[in-house]
């Protein structure tokens, strides 16, 4: 078990984080910028110091600020992959991919290389690389170590969009393929989704909330992460499945326990309509388009009124809408999943 107890000032910046992470599962950290992301990783590699806490591999301290224990990111056996990857510019792919190891080893490093479908690139320089194809080979130079903790800060964010996904299948396979603690930060909630088993979000130097995708997509807590999952998000106490948001507008809701609630309702979900729509939705109400985005597949349609709300149509029902005219917004009681605050 890796465990994560610490405290520590970055210019002012308070970090305060406690979490867990097992062998046999793949953590991701999200957050939005400057929630503490890079510093969470720059501590467990042992590059930034803590004020107070501890850090545990297994068996093996590495930090305990009461102690004064503090092992170097030398010791730590960790592999550490920044940001757009950083390699020596001056070394090629297979050099760069044997630095780190206790002595030079260009055989093993070729093996690397072959290994993440690099080998005609081993004597290339980084200049000479794509942004992808440097990535790897920084995957590459982690992974080479045999690390007990590896840590990927942003691993797709310097790789074109025509290639990411070829990519992230790569480091998904080395990810399962290869033991020990691994930890990642992204601001993709595909990445996210794709190559981790948990996700950590980090809000404000600390934790907000932890669990798999699904569970944030369920049951989000703050409107940072039902925004990251691309869910309608909801606070207000909830009477009898019907949940009084502040402003004096309501939501039906199915089920919901009373008292401080929370609610989501997925965009696609969310029915407009030109005229008041008859049937069975239980929350109706008359807004204004603010905003239309078209996306791969569907267009989101952003609505405001007694309730703001994000809908996601197909193009061919998009084009009855435009920006700053009225809609009619319909919901089921059924899609405004509700839950405890």
């Amino acid at each position: 078990m890796l465990t994560c107890s610490v405290s520590a000032n970055r210019n002012g910046f308070q970090l305060e984080i406690d979490f867990q992470a097992r062998p046999d599962e793949v953590v991701a950290v999200v957050g939005p910028n400057g929630a503490g992301k890079t510093s969470l990783l720059r501590i467990l590699a042992g590059l930034d110091a803590v004020e107070t806490g501890i850090i545990r591999v297994d068996d093996e301290v590495w930090e305990d600020a009461t102690r004064g224990v503090h092992v170097g990111p030398e010791r730590r056996r960790v592999g550490y992959v920044p940001q757009a990857g950083l390699l020596f510019p001056h070394l090629s792919a297979v050099d760069n991919v044997s630095f780190g190891l206790p002595a030079p080893d260009r055989a093993r490093a070729t093996e690397w290389l072959e290994r993440l479908g690099l080998e005609s690139l081993a004597g290339s320089f980084p200049s000479e690389l794509s942004g992808g194809q440097a990535q790897l080979v920084a995957f590459a130079r982690a992974l080479v170590l045999r690390p007990v903790l590896l840590l990927l800060d942003e691993p797709l964010a310097s790789v074109d969009v025509g290639n990411r996904a070829s990519i992230r299948r790569i480091i998904r396979r080395e990810l399962q393929d290869n033991p020990g603690y691994r930890i990642l930060v992204t601001h993709d909630p595909l990445e996210a989704a794709s190559l981790a088993d948990r996700v950590v979000v980090l809000d404000g130097g600390r934790i907000a909330q932890v669990g798999s995708i699904d569970d944030l997509r369920t049951h989000p807590v703050s409107e940072y992460v039902a925004e990251l999952v691309g869910m309608n998000f909801y606070r207000g106490q909830a009477s009898d499945n019907t949940i009084s948001l502040a402003g004096g507008a309501t939501l039906v809701s199915a089920s919901v326990p009373d008292g401080p609630a929370l609610a989501t309702i997925h965009p696609r979900a969310v029915s407009l309509h030109i005229e008041r729509p008859s049937g069975s939705p239980r929350n109706v109400w008359l807004g204004t388009i603010a905003g239309i985005e078209p996306s791969l597949d569907q267009v989101r349609v952003h609505v405001t009124g007694p309730i703001d709300i994000v809908a996601e149509v197909t193009r061919a029902g998009a084009a009855a809408f435009s920006e700053g005219g009225e809609v009619w917004v319909a919901v089921k009681a059924s899609e405004v999943v509700g839950y405890p605050r």
